[in-house]
């Protein structure tokens, strides 16, 4: 299961997180923006402060918990480089390289998998 560029926009983060490991069978894949500064704005029509791309939450390597029967592994993506004949990648990572680094957490199911 993954949430590419997803949990930043969720207020309730956590509890969505905590779903997806209670669905997924085996990985549990995450990124978010790294040490992002949150840039806000005026909104045009309630006239109160927002977040500027929507993203509501900075993440850095302690932003994930740990979790029982769940493996947790961290690492930051600098600069993706893609294979030119992998058009999927590239469209999906294209928006992404205007930022600097991401955090990437993947969560590995401990023991045995769960039944279905």
């Amino acid at each position: 299961m993954t949430a590419l560029e997803v949990l930043e926009h969720i207020p309730e983060w956590q509890d969505v997180l905590r779903a997806m490991l209670g669905l997924a069978n085996k990985i549990v894949l995450v990124t978010v923006p790294y040490k992002e500064r949150i840039r806000q704005t005026v909104c045009i029509h309630c006239g109160k402060l927002t977040p500027l791309y929507g993203h509501l939450h900075t993440y850095d390597m302690n932003s994930f918990p740990e979790v029982d029967g769940w493996t947790l592994r961290l690492g930051l993506i600098k600069r993706i480089k893609t294979d030119p004949s992998k058009s999927f990648l590239r469209s999906i990572y294209k928006r992404m390289r205007v930022r600097k680094k991401w955090l990437v957490a993947m969560y590995t199911r401990s023991g045995a998998p769960k039944s279905t």
